[in-house]
């Protein structure tokens, strides 16, 4: 009789069957699925602001080319610090560099000409974003001292100036 008992408690041991650990894999996979996708919207989100920022731009931009002029029209905008974006830059690819910015020149330079367009905004350095540069219409860089001219994001808030003479045809940066 003791024989028994002492063999029943042996068989009583920690056993999984396979549909628990079947569970416990897709459990895993789910959680890791779940991170994936979570890792992609965020870097989607650095990239629908810096656009969204770019179509704010233009659309002022275009306001104050079709009116009739405005001086230091304050374009603001606060940004997500996460993104790395520092810089926002003018560049004229057809100018000389100026000395001030001339360590992003290289980048800009390279980028500038592998697009294959005369763009003139570029985001610096271009990490979180699909959007490295991109063209805006109606605007001038003649007037600027430096090339590249950039605006460093201070405090998370991106401020430009905007320009436009009773006179003049482009509205341009200051």
């Amino acid at each position: 009789m003791k024989e028994e008992v002492f063999s029943i408690k042996n068989k009583a041991q920690f056993q999984l069957s396979f549909g628990m650990i079947f569970s416990i894999i897709l459990i895993i996979v789910f959680i890791v699925v779940a991170f994936i996708a979570i890792k992609a919207f965020l870097g989607t989100s650095c990239t629908t602001e810096s656009g969204q920022i770019i179509k704010d731009l233009q659309r002022n931009i275009d306001e104050i080319w079709s009116g009739a002029g405005v001086e230091n029209f304050p374009f603001r905008r606060s940004l997500q610090e996460n993104c790395g974006v520092e810089y926002y830059c003018f560049y004229d690819s057809s100018k000389d560099v100026t000395p001030r910015y001339e360590d992003f020149y290289t980048d800009l330079k390279e980028r500038s000409d592998n697009s294959g367009n005369r763009h003139n905004l570029y985001l610096y350095p271009p990490r979180n974003t699909k959007i490295p540069s991109v063209y805006l219409s109606h605007i001038t860089l003649d007037n600027l001292n430096d090339n590249p001219y950039c605006i460093k994001i201070e405090e998370g808030i991106l401020e430009i100036k905007l320009n436009k003479g009773l006179r003049e045809a482009l509205v341009s940066v200051s």
